[in-house]
This record gives C-alpha cells, structure tokens and sequence, in this order.
C-alpha cells in the first residue's frame, strides 16, 4: 500500500496578483482624486481671499482721502478763520486737501515709489522724526 503524499500543494488555486491589488488601486486613486479636489479647493479659497484682500488693500488710499478731506473740513469749520491761528489752521487744512487728492490720484505702488524715493532724499529727518513719534506715542500710552 503506497501512501499518497500529496499536500494538497497541487491543488492551491492560481492567485492574480493584479487583481488581489485592484482594489487598493481603486482606494488610492480615490484618495489621490479627493486629494486633489480638496487642494483644487483650498487653492480657489486662497486665491478668493488673495483677491478680496488686494481689493481691501487697494481701497486704503481711497479711504484714507476720504478721512483726509473730513479732516480738513472739520478744521476751517471748527477753527478760527483769521488771526494767526486761522491762517495756520487753513495752511493744514490746504495741506490735508492736498494729500487727500495725492492719494485719490495715486496707487499704491505709486505711493510706495515716492514714500521711497523722499527717504533716500532725507533719510536723518526722517529717523528723527520716527524716533519722536515714538517718543510721543510712548509717553501717550503710559498715561
């Protein structure tokens, strides 16, 4: 009596590795499409939040002016007209009307290019007077 000794090793079905792997691909393209979707997403909010703050930081100078020419107004309102004090009131007020109409006319790198070019011209004035703005505003706050 011979005795099989076969294992069965014969009998093992054939495997695809391909197809064992399929769904993993399938769950990985997934994941990389969604990947993309989100990324498409956060970029477009970006580029939204870019657009809005371009647009905000365009409007400064706009709304600076504004402030501005209130603030003259409310000087040759509220100030004397004549008299040393009035003359120098309307001298700031003409000075607040001109820069309200610099800015209106301006951009900002238009700004920024001359805000550039007046510090080369006279960089110790205008250290100086940073170094006393400073002062002040640090003598105002501990008030």
């Amino acid at each position: 009596m011979a005795k099989n000794h076969d294992s069965g090793k014969g009998h093992q079905p054939k495997h695809n590795h391909g197809e064992e792997h399929r769904p993993m691909r399938d769950v990985a393209a997934a994941v990389a499409e969604q990947t993309g979707e989100v990324m498409n997403t956060a970029r477009d909010k970006g580029q939204e939040a870019l657009q809005g703050a371009k647009e905000s930081v365009g409007m400064l100078p706009e709304r600076a002016a504004s402030q501005l020419k209130q603030a003259a107004g409310q000087l040759r309102e509220h100030l004397p007209q004549e008299g040393q004090l009035g003359s120098v009131a309307h001298k700031v007020a003409d000075g607040l009307d001109s820069g309200a109409s610099y800015l209106k006319e301006h951009d900002l790198n238009a700004i920024g290019e001359d805000l550039a070019g007046i510090i080369r011209s006279h960089p110790i004035p205008l250290v100086l007077a940073g170094v006393g703005l400073g002062f002040l505003l640090g003598r105002t706050i501990r008030s």
